[in-house]
């Protein structure tokens, strides 16, 4: 017997063959169950339909929101009334999209929850629409869907990310030239940024031939002037921002009895932290060792005029703070003579992080006084912050003035005669606040 093998259909030709059984029906039940899922199929092809459209639409509320917010924020900052604001950030939402006619728009200042409740610069912008079911009536119904977007904006002062290794000059001087000024034929080589708050032209000036290297200079005047044949470097440009002074609210001691009256150092002496009133002299050739802690100078300047030195016992810190009470006047720290000044800041002082002078802002403020004078041949060391917000820092010789790799000087004015060198990579192991460049920045905050 012969027996044939029959190959199998091919799937397209059993799919035709499927088509016309299904057509040839007469028992409704194919067609019955189409029906039922038909509404289905529909709806959820309609709720998908919806759903996209409302998610651009949730989109444009919020470019809208966004752009009111921002609006009003912006005329806030400028002192605007709250009508002002609020005619502003309605004008800036119809430019972006918004109709009085298909939208509701709410504006308060400051904003009515989140975290800017009390934050009066803040604006806060809700707009809101009413959207029909299209598709999507069969499963959710008809009632219209209610969307809305919210948003807030403020003017904030954020960190320039652009500044590497923070600021070691800062001249407080609100007006005039010469906040910053080398004279002659040194180098400041800067291993950091200068800045000043004066907006003169010639608010950072060079004389001579000279050469000024910083990282960059925060000069709300835009420029700096250089008078001969000297160079101001600046690597990353200048920036027309204001850097804050980051010790405005330190404040000195309170008054105290005098540990010591008009101290005058004779051959190799060593002394204790304490309350000196009327100053400290190291006039010999001996050398005058301060053991590590504060030192209150109650009028009168810490001076050495000799051959001598002026250090810290061990290495170890020392903060001066200079101060008057009982009529006093309040001095500074001079080196005038052949002699060294050696003085690291003491590090994470609870009351004057990283600070190794602090002039009492009541000092008298004239253009010929100074907080700190050092002129030593020998070559000064004096790590830390400077800080004599009121008087001239003023750095002589050919000497460089970099101790443990942190200086930064926040002075009324900052003079540099010679050559010096100023790092400032240490100052966070010694818990040294510098002064860092901040920009106002309207910005969207919820």
């Amino acid at each position: 017997m012969l027996i044939r093998s029959v190959p199998p259909r091919p799937r397209a030709r059993r799919l035709a063959d499927w088509c016309r059984r299904l057509v040839k029906d007469r028992t409704a039940g194919t067609t019955a169950l189409a029906a039922l899922a038909l509404p289905v199929v529909i709806g959820s092809l309609g709720i998908g339909v919806d759903v996209s459209s409302w998610y651009i639409e949730k989109r444009k509320l919020q470019q809208i929101a966004d752009a009111a917010a921002l609006g009003g924020a912006r005329l806030k900052a400028a002192d605007q009334s709250d009508s002002v604001v609020v005619t502003v950030a309605t004008r800036d939402a119809a430019r972006n999209g918004y109709s009085s006619t298909t939208h509701t728009l709410e504006i308060n200042t400051p904003p009515l929850s989140g975290a800017y409740v009390e934050h009066v610069g803040a604006v806060e912008a809700i707009v809101t629409t009413q959207l029909k079911t299209l598709f999507s009536r069969i499963a959710l119904g008809s009632a219209p869907r209610t969307l809305s977007a919210r948003s807030v904006g403020a003017v904030k002062v954020v960190s320039d990310g652009e500044i590497r290794t923070g600021v070691c000059m800062l001249a407080l001087m609100e007006s005039g030239e010469k906040a910053i000024f080398l004279n002659g034929s040194g180098k400041m080589m800067a291993h950091c940024s200068m800045a000043t708050h004066s907006e003169h032209a010639r608010a950072m000036y060079l004389n001579g031939s000279g050469m000024i290297s910083a990282y960059v200079g925060f000069l709300p005047g835009g420029s700096y002037y250089v008078n001969g044949s000297g160079s101001i470097v600046l690597a990353a440009g200048v920036r027309q921002t204001k850097v804050e002074d980051p010790h405005a609210d330190l404040a000195p001691p309170d008054a105290g009895a005098c540990d010591k009256t008009s101290f005058v150092a004779s051959g190799n002496t060593t002394i204790s932290p304490g309350r000196y009133c009327n100053g400290i002299l190291n006039s010999g050739s001996g050398t005058l060792t301060l053991e590590p802690g504060t030192y209150v100078i109650d009028g009168g300047d810490v001076t050495n005029s000799g051959s001598g030195s002026i250090v810290t016992q061990g290495g170890g810190g020392v903060t001066l703070v200079f101060t008057a009470t009982q009529g006093r006047s309040i001095g500074g720290l001079f080196s005038n003579g052949s002699g060294r000044i050696v003085l690291p800041a003491q590090s994470n002082h609870p009351d004057y992080p990283g600070i190794v002078v602090f002039q009492d802002r009541a000092a008298s403020s004239t253009a010929a006084e100074y907080g700190v004078y050092l002129t030593g041949s020998s070559g000064d060391q004096v790590s830390g912050v400077i800080y004599t917000p009121k008087r001239t820092v003023l750095v002589n010789g050919t000497s460089t003035v970099s101790g443990l790799a942190c200086m930064s000087i926040v002075a009324r004015r900052i003079l540099l005669n010679g050559s010096g060198a100023y790092e400032v990579s240490d100052c966070s192991t010694m818990g040294a606040e510098l002064p860092k460049p901040q920009t106002l920045a309207l910005v969207l905050v919820e």
